[in-house]
C-alpha cells in the first residue's frame, strides 16, 4: 500500500509538471501509467477519469496507440463494474481502432481482453471464437508467446466443456510452443491436462510420462509451485499400471512433505490412499495399521464423514480376518456416524457388512433384519448391484431349507 501511494504521488507530481509545460504527449503517457496503477488497485472510478482524460489528450496528439489502450481499459472497467454490454462495445471499438492504425500487437491485446471478458460471464462460444482469432493473428505476427497463451485459454475452455479431443490437440500444441519459447509455467499446465486426460482414458503409462515430465520441470523452477495436483495424478496413474511399489514410495514422500508443511488434511487423504493400496495388495496387517493412523487423525481433525468411512474399512478388514467381535465395534461406530451425517450409502454398506458378520456368527435373525435394512436403503439409492447382494443373503436366510437346517 505504501509503495502504491508513493507511486501515485510521484505520478501526480509528474502530471502537474507536464501540464505546466503543455507537453501533451508526456501528459497522456503519465495519465496512462496512473490509470493502470489505479485499475490494478481496483480503484475503478479514479482509473476511468484518467483514461477519459487520455482520450481527450491523445486526440490532440494523434497518438492512436494511447487511444487504443485507454479505450480498452475503459471497456474493461465497464465490464468489471457490471456493465457488460458497454464494456464489450468499448473493447470492440478499441479493437477496431487498433486494426485501423495497423497496430497488430495492440489488436492482439484487445482480442485477449474481449475473450477474457466473455469468460467473465461464461459466454464460452464467443470466447472460443475470439481466442481462435487471437491465435491466428499471433501466428501471422510471429508472436509465439501470445499464441501459446491464447491456445492455453482455448485448452482450458475445451476442458471445461468436455471437448476432450480438441482439448488434447490444443494442449499438445501449447506444449510444443511453450517448450520452444521456454515458458515453464505453460509447459507444466499443458502436461497436467494431458496427464489427466491420459489417465481418464485408461492410459496410465502415458499419464506417468506426462506427470514425471511436469515434476521434473517443477523441480528446476526458481519460484516454488504447488505440485499437489500433478503428484496426485502420478500416484493414480502408478496404481492404474499396478506399479505399486513406486506408488507407495511416492505416497510416503508426500506424507513426509505434508507433515513437514503441517498440512494434516492432505496427510489424512494420503494415509487413506496408502491404506487402500496396501489392502489392494493383500497386506492386511499394514493396511490395518495405516487405516488406524488415518482414523486417529480424522478424529483429531473432526472429519466425521471420513471417520465413519475409515471405521467401516477397519470393520471390513477385521471381518475378513475372522475377528467378528472387533469388526462389529468398528461397524457400529461407522453406522452411528453415518446416521448422524445422514450418509445413506455408508449406512447401507455398514448394515450389509454387519449382516454378513451376524450370519458368520450364527445370529441369523439379526442377519435377516440387517439385510432387510441394507436392501431397503440400496434400493432407495438406486444401487441395484448392491441391493441384489443384500437380497440374495436375505433369501438364503429365509429359505425353508436354511431354516430347517439351522433350527
Amino acid at each position: 500500500m505504501a509503495d502504491e501511494t508513493r507511486l501515485l504521488n510521484e505520478l501526480d507530481a509528474a502530471i502537474e509538471l507536464a501540464q505546466q509545460n503543455e507537453d501533451r504527449s508526456e501528459l497522456a503517457s503519465l495519465l496512462g501509467k496512473k490509470g493502470i496503477a489505479l485499475y490494478e488497485a481496483e480503484e475503478y472510478p479514479q482509473a476511468q477519469a484518467c483514461f477519459d482524460s487520455i482520450m481527450e489528450v491523445a486526440g490532440c496528439t494523434r497518438n492512436d496507440g494511447l487511444k487504443v489502450d485507454a479505450q480498452g481499459y475503459l471497456g474493461l472497467i465497464q465490464a468489471k463494474t457490471g456493465n457488460l454490454p458497454s464494456g464489450i462495445r468499448m473493447l470492440n471499438e478499441a479493437l477496431n481502432l487498433a486494426r485501423q492504425s495497423g497496430d497488430q500487437q495492440r489488436e492482439l491485446i484487445q482480442l485477449g481482453n474481449i475473450g477474457h471478458t466473455y469468460l467473465q460471464v461464461a459466454n464460452l462460444d464467443s470466447a472460443i471464437k475470439i481466442f481462435s482469432m487471437a491465435v491466428e493473428l499471433a501466428r501471422v505476427v510471429g508472436d509465439c508467446q501470445a499464441e501459446a497463451g491464447y491456445l492455453n485459454n482455448l485448452g482450458v475452455i475445451y476442458h471445461n466443456i468436455s471437448q476432450r479431443e480438441m482439448m488434447v490437440r490444443t494442449f499438445e500444441e501449447v506444449l510444443r510452443l511453450s517448450e520452444a519459447i521456454g515458458d515453464q509455467n505453460l509447459q507444466i499446465n499443458a502436461l497436467q491436462h494431458l496427464a489427466n486426460e491420459s489417465l481418464a482414458k485408461g492410459d496410465g503409462r502415458q499419464a506417468i510420462q506426462y506427470a514425471r515430465r511436469a515434476l521434473d520441470i517443477l523441480r528446476h523452477l526458481t519460484s516454488p509451485v504447488d505440485s499437489t495436483a500433478i503428484k496426485d495424478t502420478l500416484i493414480a496413474a502408478l496404481i492404474t499400471e499396478e506399479a505399486f511399489q513406486d506408488a507407495i514410495q511416492t505416497i510416503n514422500e508426500e506424507i513426509v512433505q505434508a507433515r513437514t508443511n503441517q498440512y494434516p488434511e492432505r496427510e489424512l487423504i494420503l494415509l487413506g490412499q496408502l491404506a487402500d493400496l496396501r489392502f489392494q495388495m493383500g497386506d492386511l496387517d499394514q493396511s490395518l495399521e495405516i487405516y488406524q493412523q488415518a482414523l486417529d487423525l480424522s478424529i483429531r481433525l473432526q472429519r466425521k464423514i471420513l471417520e465413519g468411512r475409515l471405521a467401516g474399512r477397519l470393520g471390513a478388514i477385521y471381518a475378513e480376518r475372522g475377528e467378528f467381535g472387533l469388526s462389529n465395534q468398528y461397524i457400529d461406530r461407522a453406522c452411528a456416524l453415518a446416521e448422524s451425517g445422514k450418509d445413506l450409502y455408508m449406512l447401507a454398506e455398514q448394515y450389509y457388512l454387519r449382516s454378513l458378520n451376524c450370519y458368520q456368527m450364527g445370529q441369523y435373525q439379526d442377519a435377516a433384519e440387517l439385510s432387510q435394512k441394507s436392501l431397503g436403503l440400496f434400493a432407495k439409492l438406486g444401487l441395484d448391484t448392491q441391493a441384489q447382494f443384500a437380497r440374495e443373503l436375505l433369501a438364503e436366510i429365509e429359505s425353508p431349507a436354511f431354516i430347517r437346517g439351522n433350527r
